[in-house]
């Protein structure tokens, strides 16, 4: 241990951390698959500690060699730069998770990542030109959604 409060208050939300065995197994089968493309998408009501489980499942993908990058969707908002270098860093990780907490927030970001949204497909190796085309159409160039819909089948 570092001995900073903020890895105090990491050990200490991981003790109290509590449940959610059947997202956590699912979550270890997921990170330990051997594919580039990956989505792993965690909703429901406010309130029930999605927030946590992400946490959790950060501290797993660190034990599993990731390198975790963390959003909150409450700081990045509308600022479509601020997204674009988070994603590049990511990007350029050779084992990289990102954790996306406050989503919701970022929704507002739809028309503004539209114009980037065809070079996200193309780096998510979807080749054909009208797939790609009918991808941005039905994801609306939100980028969860375009990764989503690249996933091969």
């Amino acid at each position: 241990m570092d001995g900073t409060f903020a890895t105090h208050l990491a050990s200490v939300d991981s003790a109290l951390f509590v449940g959610r065995v059947a997202e956590l197994a699912a979550a270890r089968e997921f990170l330990g698959l051997d594919t580039s493309r990956r989505l792993l998408w965690v909703c429901g009501e406010g309130g029930i500690d999605k927030s946590a489980l992400l946490r959790e499942v950060g501290r797993i993908a660190l034990s599993m060699g990731y390198t975790v990058h963390r959003l909150d969707g409450r700081q990045i908002g509308q600022n479509s730069a601020q997204l674009a270098a988070a994603l590049e860093v990511v990007w350029s990780d050779v084992k990289p998770l990102l954790v996306i907490d406050g989503f919701d927030h970022m929704l507002p970001l739809g028309p503004h990542l539209r114009s980037d949204a065809h070079e996200l497909v193309r780096r998510l190796e979807v080749d054909d030109d009208q797939s790609a085309q009918n991808l941005v159409r039905w994801a609306a160039g939100l980028p969860l959604a375009l990764t989503a819909g690249a996933w091969p089948q």
